[in-house]
C-alpha cells in the first residue's frame, strides 16, 4: 500500500475546535484508499486522480515552523484554524508567519479578536 503519512493529515478537523478545515479534501487515509483503488484497476502513478476541492469554507495554510512549534504544534501533529492557533500563540498571526512561497486560503483582514486586538494590516496568501 502507498504511505501518505507525513504527507496528507490524518484528519482535516481542527484538533482544538473540532471544525473541518478542508471540507472536499481528503485524509491520508481516505487517499491511500483512492490510490489503492487506482492501482487495483493498473493505473500507474502518473494516472491517479484524486479530487481536491477548495473553496471559500476551506482553512489550508501553512506558516513558519517556528510559529508552529510556539503554538505546541509538531510537524503533521494535526490542523488547527487560524482563530484556535491565533488562541494557542496569544496574539494575532502577522503576514511574517507565513512562508513568503508557500500559497494559502487565508486572508488576514483587520478583524476583532478574542484576545482583544484587531489586526493593524490586510494580507492574504
Amino acid at each position: 500500500m502507498y504511505d501518505l503519512k507525513g504527507l496528507l493529515p490524518e484528519s482535516w478537523n481542527c484538533i482544538d475546535c473540532g471544525i473541518h478545515t478542508a471540507p472536499g479534501c481528503t485524509n491520508r487515509i481516505e487517499a491511500q484508499r483512492m490510490i489503492a483503488l487506482e492501482q487495483a484497476v493498473g493505473k500507474g502513478e502518473e494516472d491517479w486522480r484524486i479530487k481536491q476541492t477548495i473553496d471559500d469554507q476551506s482553512e489550508l495554510y501553512m506558516v513558519r515552523d517556528a510559529v508552529w512549534k510556539a503554538a505546541g504544534m509538531e510537524p503533521m501533529g494535526g490542523c488547527l484554524r487560524i482563530g484556535c492557533l491565533e488562541r494557542r500563540l496569544g496574539r494575532k498571526l502577522r503576514p511574517k508567519d507565513f512562508p513568503a512561497t508557500i500559497p494559502s486560503t487565508i486572508c488576514l483582514a483587520p478583524r476583532a479578536s478574542s484576545i482583544g486586538e484587531v489586526a493593524d494590516e490586510t494580507a492574504c496568501f
